[in-house]
């Protein structure tokens, strides 16, 4: 039986018709507040994470004192 990596691998991939010259900006428009928001969101889990290890870490220091 295959596995799934052979079955992805022989999985014919659909390819999309080029965009007409009238759709490229509206796409890449598109596409950049897609990257944007990705971007916002990464940000604010990076600032929770941060802000968490801190805390833990202060935590830890009050323990051994």
């Amino acid at each position: 039986m295959a596995g799934i990596h052979e079955i992805v691998r022989e999985t014919p991939k659909v390819k999309r018709p080029p965009l007409a010259p009238s759709e490229l900006l509206p796409e890449l428009r598109r596409r950049v507040g897609r990257f944007e928001e990705f971007a916002s969101l990464n940000r604010e889990l990076t600032n929770l994470v941060e802000t968490r290890l801190r805390e833990l870490t202060g935590a830890a220091e009050q323990a051994t004192a």
